[in-house]
């Protein structure tokens, strides 16, 4: 069971808006890795920009649905002359998609527990967050994992499927090493160079899922082969 091309490609556009959405809540309620990562700094983040939290927390389930019809679409698409890549693009993502679907659900009902418990005991808030957020970290760190592996076997897929895009080839691979970069950089000298990276990162995966969408939505407008060989030969 496949979506059809259309619709994968409708999801595809939509999916990128929303990480853009989604991305926009999170820099508009002040969050900033090192903020996140402070249990007072969190707690104070938490109060001030918790709503505009919660909005990106909704931009974020919606965004990872519409990404699973675009794997699934993708995936089915490339499949013809990838198979391998193309089922490990759509394992891959969907696996991603899980992994970092527990951010915006932490988010969600998170921001207004911690606030609760702040507004009683900031001490046990602080030390509770400091685990939250090492389990939010680790979420995202799925997510990024497997879907920058899905974005890489993609483009690769699309680089073996001739005619097809070049757009869609050349950024799946260059979004998807990109991310695996700054998950790889975590913890080590080159820290700051995967933080440097971590926008590009990000500005790549939204044009690769604007540009999947829109070659799958082209390929749902046209004609097929056989019916066009058809058409001409009763001319």
């Amino acid at each position: 069971m496949e979506p059809t091309k259309q619709f994968a490609g409708v999801a595809g556009v939509a999916s990128a808006v929303l990480l853009v959405c989604e991305t926009s809540s999170f820099l508009f309620s002040g969050w900033s890795p090192q903020r996140f990562t402070d249990p007072a700094q969190a707690l104070a983040l938490l109060e001030h920009g918790g709503t505009a939290l919660r909005s990106a927390a909704v931009f974020g389930f919606v965004g990872l649905a519409a990404t699973t019809f675009l794997i699934v679409g993708l995936a089915a698409v490339l499949h013809e002359r990838a198979p391998n890549l193309a089922t490990g693009t759509l394992y891959f993502g969907l696996i991603g998609i899980a992994g970092h679907s527990l951010v915006p659900l932490g988010l969600w009902s998170g921001i207004p527990a911690f606030l609760t418990m702040a507004s009683q005991r900031v001490d046990t808030a602080e030390h509770a967050w400091f685990a939250f957020a090492q389990v939010s970290d680790a979420a995202h760190g799925i997510g990024n994992l497997f879907g920058g592996l899905a974005m890489l076997t993609a483009g690769a897929a699309a680089m073996v499927k001739p005619k097809w895009s070049n757009a869609v080839a050349w950024l799946g691979c260059s979004a998807g090493a990109l991310t695996l970069l700054t998950l790889l950089t975590v913890g080590t000298p080159l820290v700051t160079v995967g933080g440097a990276l971590f926008m590009p990162a990000l500005a790549l995966t939204v044009l690769f899922r604007l540009a999947s969408g829109l070659v799958l939505l082209t390929q749902s407008h046209r004609v097929p082969q056989s019916f066009a060989a058809a058409a001409r030969a009763q001319r």
